[in-house]
């Protein structure tokens, strides 16, 4: 049997006439009938009887029509979420982010995806890198955002490189200046948060723990750390974008600008098999104008040497 079949047994119960169950299926008349006595014959039912009153259909063919209605309706639903997949960020997406972001990122970009793509149901989840890149793996997401890494299995895409700066007390000796040439923190106690952003700046830049006098790890997020400094002293290593200007001044805080290349690559991991490619194009798009709207200068004197004010966050 056919689904233009289940049609024609579906016009001809609904329109009790050959012609006019023909003329909505728009075929011949001897067309239509023809198809509806191969299936009965194919089903060794009689779905309608058939005289000079009319037509009238049979018990067995109000059962048969009552599943052929449910086919065609499913077979239209197969349509329509064919066409759907077509349309970008239209399919429900799982997304983990790493904790040293998930504060930050999260809230701006389900805004932006809620007003973007409201028909996209969206699951997120937030965690340390090595614990979202086995959800990953496993397919309990879709997508991670996190530092850029190599992961067996998983396509890396690059969403934007940014750099890592100092963050001390406004009155510390070291806010005079413009940048920080790495001899500059030799006396300096560096404070580091939990999670991943501790581990990309111990793994990815070792120097900088070399260079500091004493290293201590408090076991919070990078705001509350940024509350310690502001009241015992020391410094700590942030990115760029997780960085405000004036919740920073509020708080008695500077940031300044590292000399050399030291910098942090966020990343959008998926896995290699993930089909909807369509889809992280479209929320690759949506982080990176995220991550674009942080910007540092380099050309402020001294005494001006502040990030410039990012209220996005």
């Amino acid at each position: 049997m056919t689904l233009t079949q289940l049609k024609y047994i579906v016009a001809l119960t609904d329109k009790r006439h050959f012609g006019q169950a023909a003329a909505h299926c728009c075929v011949s008349q001897s067309a239509l009938s023809m198809a509806v006595k191969a299936l009965e014959a194919e089903l060794n039912l009689v779905l309608f009887e058939r005289d000079r009153s009319g037509v009238r259909i049979t018990p067995d063919g109000q059962r048969v029509v009552a599943k052929a209605r449910q086919a065609l309706q499913h077979s239209n639903n197969i349509d329509l979420l064919a066409a759907s997949a077509q349309t970008r960020l239209s399919q429900p997406l799982n997304i983990g982010v790493c904790d040293a972001y998930a504060p930050y990122y999260l809230p701006r970009l389900t805004q932006q995806l809620s007003y973007r793509a409201p028909q996209t149901p969206l699951t997120l989840a937030e965690g340390v890198s090595s614990g979202l890149i086995k959800q990953l793996l496993d397919g309990e997401l879709d997508v991670v955002i996190a530092s850029y890494q190599y992961i067996e299995g998983a396509t890396t895409r690059l969403l934007t490189e940014e750099p890592l700066v100092v963050v001390m007390r406004q009155h510390d000796p070291l806010a005079l200046a413009v940048h920080l040439p790495l001899a500059a923190l030799a006396e300096e106690h560096l404070w580091l948060p939990s999670g991943s952003l501790k581990r990309d700046i111990t793994d990815d830049y070792p120097q900088l723990l070399a260079a500091v006098k004493t290293v201590e790890q408090l076991n919070v997020g990078l705001h509350t750390l940024l509350q310690h400094i502001s009241v015992a002293g020391g410094i700590t290593i942030a990115p760029l974008s997780l960085i405000n200007n004036a919740r920073l001044a509020a708080d008695g805080l500077a940031a300044r600008a590292l000399d050399g290349e030291f910098t942090r690559k966020i990343a959008l991991l998926t896995r290699a098999s993930f089909p909807c490619v369509d889809d992280i194009d479209s929320l690759a798009t949506e982080v990176i104008d995220l991550c674009g709207r942080a910007c540092w200068s380099q050309t402020h004197g001294a005494s001006e040497a502040l990030l410039i004010d990012n209220n996005y966050w």
